[in-house]
């Protein structure tokens, strides 16, 4: 499991779309991982969903039709996981089961199926009449014996078969490619749905914990606490057994990044001490429950680092803090504030 930001910092283009060829770098340079890549006919993208591939679409998301792609708003350039492809979908016609970045996993999200007519139109459009790609097969290898696209699956002439690609293959040959295509194209991708909020900062509300020995307390202790706590009796988040060691430090974790990377969701990139664990709770406005985001460990910029990725509704402001852990070491940040800007 990964996330774009760690994609992201792992390929040399850091700024503006991305493609398939900088998805092939991240990939073979983080975890020694290759996938295919290449232009395809929507007859070999059949045939690669139908035998079992994973398939990465670049598609012209205006070109999905408004009640099938899941935000009507957004027409630019965007990618879509393919996970199957059936000759019978929910309307008796061949359909694709779409995983969509823009729908939430949190909320339930699990992807759905698309007509493969309307997958098909979109991807490409993208790319004049090609369909950029990349996949791959579980295990990194075909399998074999593997499920072959029958004839009456095949896409019609007329209405995904432009004239400038080849004609289907003869009875009996298999259409499905085996390595890379011929790349005729791989327009970068990614353009953000115009719904993504704007950070307006992050602000950090230094000294809200008091950690000394003495008879001091934390800032959230008084009555009415401040607007930025959360609410509730004062307790000790549990940082595991208990060590013979000085109080948590303050100053040892670092915030590099925050912002917003699409509708509702928002990564906070931040940097604690070597052989440390770190952690990310937040709440929202001085009501919500406190929760534990999930934190995944990246490479940014030389430096080993931490990615934390919250989920929420769209338009949602909130606080965190941060901590970290290792052996006989326990550290916590400041409060931070993540607030939208309307």
């Amino acid at each position: 499991v990964t996330t774009g930001s760690q994609l992201r910092s792992l390929q040399s283009r850091q700024e503006g779309g991305t493609n398939f060829d900088n998805l092939n770098e991240a990939l073979e340079k983080g975890w020694r991982v290759k996938v295919l890549h290449g232009s395809l006919t929507a007859l070999q993208l059949r045939a690669l969903s139908y035998a079992g591939a994973g398939v990465v679409l670049s598609l012209d998301y205006g070109e999905v039709p408004i009640g099938v792609r899941l935000q009507a708003s957004f027409t630019g350039g965007h990618a879509v996981y393919v996970d199957a492809f059936t000759e019978s979908g929910p309307d008796g016609k061949p359909a694709y089961w779409v995983m969509d970045p823009i729908g939430h996993s949190w909320a339930g999200y699990k992807g759905g199926w698309w007509p493969a007519a309307d997958v098909e139109r979109a991807a490409l459009a993208r790319n004049g009449g090609w369909i950029s790609a990349a996949w791959a097969f579980a295990g990194g290898r075909i399998p074999d014996p593997r499920p072959r696209l029958p004839g009456t699956a095949y896409p019609g002439v007329d209405q995904n078969q432009p004239s400038q690609l080849p004609s289907p293959p003869p009875p009996g040959v298999d259409p499905m490619p085996t390595d890379d295509t011929v790349d005729l194209g791989d327009p970068p991708t990614g353009t953000p749905p115009p719904e993504t909020p704007i950070i307006d900062g992050v602000d950090f509300d230094s000294s809200v914990f008091e950690l000394d020995p003495g008879t001091s307390f934390a800032k959230c202790a008084v009555v009415p606490a401040p607007s930025f706590c959360p609410t509730g009796i004062i307790g000790i988040i549990d940082l595991g057994q208990p060590i013979a060691t000085s109080p948590p430090r303050t100053d040892d974790i670092r915030l590099l990044y925050a912002d917003a990377v699409a509708p509702g969701t928002y990564q906070i990139i931040f940097e604690t001490p070597p052989d440390t664990d770190g952690s990310l709770f937040l709440w929202t406005g001085t009501s919500g429950d406190l929760r534990e985001a999930t934190v995944d460990d990246g490479f940014v910029d030389g430096k080993d680092v931490k990615i934390a990725t919250v989920s929420l509704e769209p338009n949602t402001g909130f606080s965190f803090f941060t901590t970290a852990t290792g052996d006989g070491y326990r550290a916590i940040s400041d409060v931070g504030s993540m607030t939208i800007k309307q």
